[in-house]
């Protein structure tokens, strides 16, 4: 998009200049500037996504070089598992690290504490769950690893800003709407 908006720039400013002795260098250049700032910002962003790695909803995304590999087995670890309940030392021994160690270096790393990052996983399961299944709230709780439903809303709130119920009914409602948006138009469409 940028790569053609710059090409059009370029195209008007020579045929003002050529054809109606208008130099728009001046009146567009500011325009040009953000265009080019524009365009740099995606290269940006562009380049940081492809060195991440599957962050945490709300993480900051930081690179790396030195990142220690058992922190991404870990990640996988936890994102297959979901389901299951573990601690600090379970993940601490599948690294071979004393308990202690693993919390320090996973928060180096993540910037978040072994459990914010499951329930951070388990939240965005759980979210995914609620727009694609009809499962109940105590089945996606325990579908994510976690026994007390109750428990399972607070961390959700805590985490989404809204109850697993308020969120599926706001997702619900959107998917219906387009939904009825789609008839009509192939109502129109048909006539």
């Amino acid at each position: 998009i940028c790569e053609a908006a710059m090409e059009r720039y370029e195209a008007l400013s020579e045929y003002g200049s050529r054809y109606a002795n208008v130099e728009m260098e001046g009146a567009l250049s500011p325009c040009f500037k953000g265009i080019r700032r524009f365009s740099e910002a995606v290269f940006c962003c562009e380049k940081a996504f492809s060195l991440a790695e599957d962050p945490a909803p709300g993480a900051l995304l930081v690179y790396h070089s030195d990142t220690r590999k058992e922190i991404p087995m870990i990640k996988e670890f936890i994102r297959d598992n979901l389901s299951k309940n573990f601690t600090v030392g379970e993940a601490a021994k599948h690294c071979h690290m004393s308990e202690s160690y693993f919390a320090h270096v996973f928060k180096d790393e993540t910037g978040f504490s072994f459990m914010d990052y499951v329930n951070r996983q388990r939240m965005a399961k759980a979210r995914e769950l609620l727009k694609k299944t009809d499962m109940t709230v105590r089945e996606i709780a325990q579908a994510v690893g976690v026994e007390n439903p109750n428990y399972f809303s607070v961390v959700f709130v805590k985490l989404c800003g809204e109850s697993p119920r308020e969120y599926r009914s706001r997702y619900r409602f959107d998917v219906r709407k387009d939904k009825n948006r789609w008839k009509k138009q192939e109502k129109t469409e048909s006539e």
